[in-house]
């Protein structure tokens, strides 16, 4: 007698349970909605929400230009502030180490 034991049905782990009740209608079903559609919904709602317009017009040279100055320059002050930061950390880490050390051999 199997006592109380119950029945697990068990699935291999292997490709041939694919989830989802394990139809293979999951893999060749077209989608229900165009990718663009959502493109433009999403654009819309970002809209709504965060005051921004992304529009797809090209860039003159001159704005191209004017971006890539001022990430140019937004990268300049963020390297400048990690070789600060850089900086101060080594000589506070240098002084403490030397300080150990004359504190160890005195």
């Amino acid at each position: 007698m199997r006592g109380n034991r119950r029945n697990k049905r068990r699935h291999k782990i292997g490709f041939g349970y694919i989830g989802s009740g394990n139809t293979h209608d999951v893999f060749f079903r077209k989608p229900k909605i165009v990718f663009s559609e959502i493109k433009h919904k999403l654009n819309l709602q970002s809209q709504e929400k965060f005051h921004k317009d992304f529009n797809d017009k090209k860039l003159t040279n001159i704005e191209r230009n004017r971006i890539k100055d001022r990430i140019r320059e937004t990268e300049k002050q963020r390297m400048k502030k990690i070789i600060f930061i850089f900086i101060i950390t080594f000589l506070t880490i240098f002084i403490l180490v030397r300080y150990l050390i004359s504190y160890l051999f005195s």
